[in-house]
């Protein structure tokens, strides 16, 4: 009669795999959620910077003294005969860029560039 060697793993050693992959999880779950706020605010960010430079070359090109409507609005930055943006932005989370006036930074829910940088809550 012959008898087969199983190989069976031992009580301990499953738990310790278990505390292994326990740790693992513990480890890695923190840092992806990290990584996505870090991701959604460089979006912000972007995207402020963008509108802020389509604000700045828009209100470059207006002749002096200009005591018309305001050109460089969101429609005017995206026109598609003579805008400075392809389209208007959008995302990662929901709320709504605005322009703001000339000497005004753009803003995303109400905070602009240096807020969100001070202040990156509401991810």
């Amino acid at each position: 009669m012959r008898f087969s060697k199983r190989v069976r793993f031992r009580p301990i050693e499953v738990a310790i795999m278990a505390v292994v992959v326990v740790v693992q999880v513990g480890v890695g779950v923190p840092s992806f959620v990290n990584s996505r706020k870090d991701s959604r605010l460089q979006t912000i960010i972007s995207n402020l910077k963008l509108i802020e430079a389509a604000k700045e070359e828009c209100w470059a090109n207006v002749p002096l003294p200009y005591e018309g409507p305001l050109l460089c609005t969101r429609n005017g930055l995206t026109d598609p005969d003579e805008g400075y943006m392809d389209a208007w932005p959008s995302g990662p989370v929901t709320g709504e860029y605005v322009e703001n006036h000339k000497r005004t930074n753009p803003t995303f829910r109400g905070k602009d560039i240096n807020a969100w940088k001070a202040d990156p809550s509401g991810l």
